[in-house]
């Protein structure tokens, strides 16, 4: 048996037209004034790690944007990057939002937080959102999405289920958001069946199908007949177990 994790996709599609909202009250848009219908529109730059038809976080992140924009009533326009590596080509794409004019930008994955600082700091004026990393910076805020919680609950099921008890994950780096979905997901499973163990596959990359593949061969041949996973893509071909 195989155990997929979807992230929250209906917190990612929310959450940025929360925050833009509230973005929006600071610098007046949403306040109380009438507004000149010739208003420039706020100008939104989101960038992305992986490819926007990746079926899991990229995408949610996309579909959050489009949805933005067609209930903004045009006072908001938006800008999608993809398939950035968290590098200094990152930086190089952050400059060009704002060259473009983008004052408020999302940076999706946990590896752009080092270029956003260094961007941050040249344009004190745009407002940088980093996912699961925080700030201090006046100008770079900070959004989650809460993983653990909805994997505790696939423990759960995964603890039931396995007849091995042993179970698998696959995850991209071991960083502290990666961690705590994998403590959950083992705690959900021991909640329910105390002998279980979980083996952890890090493939450093947050999304490679022929990694990932391997992977999960790995885990089988270790006895794991239940893997969960915390990738970007939910496309990639996994063995059946």
């Amino acid at each position: 048996m195989r155990m997929r994790f979807k992230e929250l996709t209906t917190f990612l599609l929310l959450l940025p037209l929360l925050l833009i909202w509230a973005f929006s009250l600071s610098i007046g848009i949403a306040s109380g004034e009438a507004q000149d219908k010739s208003t420039t529109p706020l100008k939104v730059g989101f960038l992305c790690v992986g490819p926007i038809t990746d079926k899991g976080f990229n995408y949610a992140h996309d579909q959050g944007r489009l949805f933005l924009e067609k209930h903004s009533n045009g006072q908001v326009q938006t800008t999608i990057a993809e398939k950035v590596s968290e590098s200094a080509e990152a930086e190089r794409v952050l400059e060009k939002m704002i060259a473009k004019g983008n004052n408020l930008i999302f940076t999706t994955s946990y590896g752009f937080l080092e270029p956003a600082q260094r961007v941050a700091k040249r344009h004190p004026k745009v407002v940088f959102m980093q996912i699961n990393r925080f700030d201090t910076a006046a100008n770079l805020g900070t959004y989650f999405s809460h993983q653990y919680q909805p994997m505790y609950l696939a423990g759960i099921a995964a603890g039931r289920v396995t007849k091995s008890n042993k179970l698998g994950f696959i995850a991209a780096h071991p960083v502290p958001p990666l961690v705590q979905a994998i403590n959950a997901f083992t705690l959900g499973a021991k909640s329910v069946n105390p002998k279980v163990s979980t083996n952890v596959i890090f493939i450093n990359n947050w999304s490679d199908a022929p990694l990932e593949a391997e992977a999960v061969k790995s885990l089988k041949e270790n006895g794991c007949d239940v893997i969960a996973h915390s990738q970007d893509s939910q496309k990639y071909n996994h063995a059946r177990l």
